[in-house]
Order: structure tokens, then sequence, then C-alpha cells
């Protein structure tokens, strides 16, 4: 048994209770709205030149203290903070930063609760489960913490544990997270706040049973055997139960490194390879993997993309993603007229009055221009945020249209997507590989 570090302290257990959890979501936001408050006044009275820097020092620390109190809290409430930090674009690089220190740097559990979450589950003592099982996790994220293990039989392993109780804390942050957003007052459509926080719970739910992961990692390693250059880890159904899941030990370098220290040339045909897998798993097979955080995405030692954490997977009836290509080649033969109706045949909710083709059209100019624009596209250099908030000013309507409960998953890999290629440079022929993949839909009467 392989004792590795002394694992850094943490609490025993994560809190459950709704209202303990509530409490500590509308504390932390207390404490970060009261100190914004007190440096409004502050920079009433200081130096011109000293403004932006304290500006900087106070949302640091409100990161800090956001990144804190969710990492305590794991589950649902930080996991919706790892959802922010994949995308550059949303927040200041304050809180991007820290909030992405989530999925790496999160506290594990202390070394006897692990043992205790192993033996339970798996019915005998952890020790004669593995030959050898790190106390030091590889990492730690919202719902378990991974280690490496090696198994009687010689085989080196990764084995994600789960948090004790954070089951229990699923419906109580999802309930609490609705309530902050009434609360808050943010401009999502009623109509379908609850279809939101009811897809988000479900998916948490299912990405807490670790038994479902083991059949998604199957059922995936088979489903993209398409893509020679993909690797999907195995499970073992032995060492494997609701709360733990024991699979093959996958190793190599971090998707990002690699892009970002590769010369130009390589960096753009592994992103190329990168978005093109993601754009036929979507609309060829109907699938998704459902967590783009940078983490998930490896390259091994023979240049092969590993793929890791398969508890959120999404599976669409293929009707949905071909509603996305039917407007997409709207938008490629300028027909704004019929945008209108296929948003709506697509699930979009759409406001009778105020809303038009023409404007559907221009607002996608501006949210679909990597698939309009021709020839390589350059992510780094693309101001979505900016041009997109400009416009949702003066067309204010726009808020009002509700995407579809399907769309939740898919914006959250579409947002992941562009966070890794943006941070990396990339420069991707989005529009030659789009127009690749509608002739061959299109040769399959879709």
């Amino acid at each position: 048994m392989s004792d590795g570090k002394q694992a850094r302290p943490h609490p025993a257990r994560v809190p459950t209770g709704r209202l303990k959890r509530f409490t500590k979501l509308s504390g932390t936001a207390t404490t970060v709205t009261a100190r914004h408050a007190f440096q409004k006044l502050k920079e009433a009275v200081i130096a011109p030149e000293e403004r932006a820097q304290s500006r900087r020092d106070a949302t640091v620390k409100s990161a800090q203290d956001v990144v804190r109190t969710l990492s305590e809290m794991k589950g649902a409430a930080m996991k919706v903070g790892q959802l922010l930090s994949v995308d550059p674009q949303v927040l200041p690089p304050e809180f991007r930063d820290a909030l992405g220190s989530l999925q790496k740097n999160a506290p594990p559990m202390p070394w006897e609760l692990v043992e205790q979450v192993v033996t339970g589950a798996l019915g005998t003592p952890l020790a004669e489960a593995y030959a050898e099982f790190d106390r030091e996790p590889l990492g730690a994220a919202s719902i378990g913490q991974v280690h490496r293990a090696v198994t009687r039989a010689g085989q080196p392993v990764a084995v994600k544990v789960q948090y004790p109780g954070i089951d229990a804390t699923i419906d109580s942050d999802v309930k609490n997270l609705g309530t902050m957003l009434q609360m808050a007052k943010l401009v999502i459509p009623g109509a379908r706040i609850e279809d939101y926080l009811e897809e988000l719970r479900q998916v948490l739910h299912r990405e807490a049973d670790y038994e479902n992961e083991a059949r998604n990692l199957v059922e995936y390693a088979q489903r993209l055997a398409v893509f020679p250059y993909a690797r999907v880890p195995s499970p073992l159904p032995e060492l494997t139960r609701k709360s733990v899941l024991t699979m093959e030990l996958m190793t190599g370098t971090p998707l990002v490194e690699v892009l970002s220290t590769s010369s130009p040339t390589e960096r753009d045909a592994l992103a190329t390879r990168f978005l093109d897998m993601f754009m036929r798993m979507f609309h060829e097979l109907n699938l998704l993997h459902a967590d783009p955080h940078p983490g998930n995405f490896l390259m091994d030692g023979d240049g092969r993309l590993v793929l890791l954490d398969f508890g959120c997977v999404k599976t669409f009836d293929p009707s949905f993603p071909d509603a996305f290509t039917n407007i997409m080649r709207a938008q490629w033969r300028g027909e704004a007229d019929g945008l209108l109706d296929l948003y709506r045949r697509a699930g979009f909710v759409v406001p009778a009055r105020g809303v038009d083709g023409d404007l559907l059209y221009e607002w996608q100019e501006i949210v679909l221009e990597p698939f309009i624009h021709k020839g390589p596209f350059d992510f780094a250099a693309w101001k979505l945020e900016a041009r997109a908030l400009a416009f949702l000013r003066d067309n204010l309507v726009l808020k009002t249209v509700a995407p579809p409960r399907p769309a939740l998953f898919y914006f959250r890999v579409c947002a992941g997507l562009r966070g890794i290629l943006t941070r990396t440079g990339a420069r991707v022929d989005v529009r030659q590989l789009a127009r690749e993949l509608e002739g061959r839909l299109a040769a399959r009467g879709r």
C-alpha cells in the first residue's frame, strides 16, 4: 500500500442541509457585495492612478472568497463555478483564473474518509481490494476525487471516490440556485427556469451514480471508435459501485498545454481535429461528452486524444441537431425570412412581437461568426462578448428568446470549446468543417 503525501486538511463532510448551504451561498454573496460597495466609496477619495490596482485587489479577494465557499460546498454549487470558468470572456480574468482552480485544486477528503467510502462501497477493506492505493488524490472536483491505485492483478488504475452525502446536496443546491436566480432577477424567461433547473438536477444525479458513468465509458468507447485518434478509459466493473469507480489509468499531457506549446501548424491541425470530432459527435452521432473542462482532455504518448469524465453525457433525438443544421443552412443562404419558423421548430420560445427573421439573422452574424468566416478563423481575436452585449443592449427583446431545454448542455459545450480554442490561439477553418459535415448530412437526407 502506497501512503504518498498526507492529504491536506479539509472538513470531514460536505454540508448537506438546504438551509446551511443556502446560508453559505448568501453569506458569501453579501460579503462580496459589501466589499464592492465599499470599493466604489474608496475610489471616490483615492488618486486616479491608484483606482485600477485597488479595483483589481478587491476583485481578487472576492474571487478567493467565492472559490473557498464553492470548494467547501462541492456538489451543484461547485459545478456551476467550474462551468463559469471554461469561458474566458464571461468573467474578469481574476475570477476566471480563481474559478479555474476549482477543477484541479479543490481540497480533498481526509484519507480516513476515503478508506471508509471505498470499504463501504466494495464490501471489503481497501487494502484487500487494491495492491496499492495512493493517499494523495490525482485531483479533487465537485462530485468526487480521483486516486491512483494498482489492482491485485497488477493493473494501474484510477479510482474515483465520491464525497459522502454529496447526492443529498443536489436537490437542495438546485433549489437554492433557483431561489437565488429569482432573487437576483436575472433575465431568464420564467417559463423555462424550472425546465433548466430540472435538467441540471437530473444530470447531476446521473453524475453522482458512478455505475452509470461506467456504462457511459463502455458505450462511448464503442460510439467514438469512429475517431481512431480518440481514447476512452475502460472501467473495471468488479471494483465499481455507485460511489466508487475504478477504471483504466490514462496518462498524458493536458490538451491545452499541447496546443499552447506546439508550432502554429501543429496547433491548428490538432485544434481542427478536436473541433471536428465534437461537431461530428453532435450532428452525426447525436450525442455529446458534455463536460468540456480543459482538464478532461489529454494527449497520450502516441499522439491520441484522451477523453476523461463521462459522468455528464447527453444523447439527442436526431431532429434536435438537424434543427441547428437547418438554421445554419438558412444563414449561409441569406434566408432571413425563414429563421423565425426554424427557431420555433427547434424548440426556442420566441415572443409573438418584436423578434423577426432579420433580427435573428443579424444576431447570428455575431454568434456564428466562425461558421460564416471564410478561411482559418482566429479564435484569440474573436471579441464575441463585447459585440454580443452591445447588440443585446440595442435589442433587449432578444433576451426573451428562450432556448429549448436540450440546448442547455449543448451551449455549455460550445462555450467550453470556444474557451479552449481562444486560450490557445488556435486558427481553424470552421466554415469548411461545417460545410463538409452539412454535405454528408444532406447526402443522408438530413
